[in-house]
């Protein structure tokens, strides 16, 4: 194993902590607005998606350069955040976008963001919470993927089940983080807690 995998402990910030949560908070309502509304079509189920990776991508640039946090921390959030910024302004401005091009859309926003959430969770730049978030993302990117000629109404629930579980992920991530006493660091996915 190289020495950043082996990395048992981190400390979050407060900041670390609520960015989770808030970001948990936004995918839970816009997992719930893609999920309750059975005949969502394509525009609505872009447009949802659009502003959700906008607001997001915003929340983790302004997280990067605020906090107490290493370089690499930083860029990996500022470099996840432009990405799923760029995305989700690339979704707004083309509205008339076709189901085909928004499957590969989708698809690249979960890998993209599944991969960095993964490396930054073994990395110890965030907690285990982020290590599940990854890997639901990387499922939904594959599953699109391989379903190329999916109908929009079951694109709207691999985004909306993605954002759900991801979002309750963040939120229980956030508040073990807030939990957590300052003093002694926040166990990663692959130690004990003690």
């Amino acid at each position: 194993m190289t020495p950043w995998m082996t990395a048992p402990t981190y400390t979050p910030s407060r900041g670390t902590a609520w960015l989770l949560i808030v970001v948990g908070a936004l995918a839970v309502i816009a997992g719930v607005i893609a999920l309750v509304f059975p005949g969502i079509t394509l525009l609505n189920l872009i447009l949802i998606f659009g502003w959700y990776a906008i607001f997001t991508g915003i929340l983790q640039i302004v997280h990067a350069f605020t906090g107490d946090r290493t370089a690499e921390g930083r860029v990996l959030l500022a470099v996840r955040g432009l990405i799923a910024l760029a995305l989700g302004i690339v979704a707004l401005l083309m509205p008339g976008i076709t189901l085909g091009a928004f499957v590969l859309l989708l698809a690249a926003f979960l890998f993209v963001t599944g991969v960095f959430d993964i490396i930054a969770a073994f990395r110890g730049h965030l907690h285990g919470w982020l290590l599940v978030w990854g890997v639901i993302a990387i499922i939904g990117a594959i599953v699109a993927v391989a379903y190329p000629g999916i109908a929009a109404l079951s694109l709207a629930i691999i985004f909306g089940v993605y954002a759900i579980l991801g979002g309750i992920t963040a939120i229980m991530g956030g508040i073990a983080a807030l939990r957590a006493p300052h003093d002694r660091p926040f166990p990663m996915p692959h130690s004990r807690a003690g």
